[in-house]
């Protein structure tokens, strides 16, 4: 939800339709997490797994049948991910060809009146600072390191108990990715304040220095 939102708010837009997008951004993630959560509570979901520690899932209980916890597992967590990995991708999509229609409509402006500086001001065209736009690929990215070893391991599951496809490597493969998945679950929030609080100044030097390079480019 957060990186969906954070690409939303990079498409340029008027102040009164990014103030509609945060409400709407708060609310969806109160809302949805508190409906399935009582949804859950309510069908007796919420119980111990069969795992000896503490597994990736081990909020599902194991009294459900197969069906009704592959369900869950994707409800609960497996299947936002899944969603968030192309909506990500879409919005990044967008963003780059909006910039590329900017750029597109000041060359054109400027070969109609024969000017070299900008007619349509940075600020106008770029409504938001350019780190984050940086900022929102990175967390795309880590968004798919830290979670792609869960997701892998929820189709392996949902293949095998489904669709009766078990490589003979399974078990072994199965191991590694809980401890994977067990790490990367848990380190999405120290990343995200690695990435917006850590590292933000290195992000704003990289974008600055790109930025002023393709000034440069264009000027020359």
């Amino acid at each position: 939800m957060t990186t969906v939102f954070f690409g939303s708010i990079n498409m340029p837009s008027r102040q009164s339709t990014l103030n509609v997008k945060i409400y709407v951004y708060h609310i969806l993630s109160w809302i949805v997490p508190a409906i399935i959560i009582v949804t859950a509570l309510s069908k007796g979901v919420l119980g111990a797994d069969n795992s000896v520690g503490s597994g990736p899932w081990c909020w599902i209980s194991a009294n459900l049948s197969v069906k009704e916890q592959t369900i869950w597992m994707a409800v609960s967590g497996k299947g936002w991910e899944i969603l968030m990995y192309f909506s990500c991708f879409g919005f990044y999509i967008l963003l780059k060809f909006r910039q590329m229609w900017e750029r597109s409509r000041q060359r054109k402006m400027q070969e109609q009146f024969g000017s070299t500086t900008p007619l349509i001001p940075r600020t106008r065209c770029n409504q938001h600072p350019p780190e984050h736009k940086l900022s929102f690929i990175f967390l795309w990215i880590v968004e798919i390191v830290l979670r792609i070893s869960g997701t892998v391991r929820f189709i392996m599951t949902a293949l095998r108990r489904h669709a009766c496809i078990s490589p003979p490597f399974y078990e072994h493969v199965d191991v590694i990715l809980m401890h994977f998945q067990s790490f990367g679950d848990c380190a999405q929030a120290f990343c995200s304040f690695l990435i917006f609080c850590v590292f933000r100044r290195l992000f704003r030097y990289i974008n600055n220095r790109n930025g002023n390079t393709n000034l440069s480019h264009e000027a020359s």
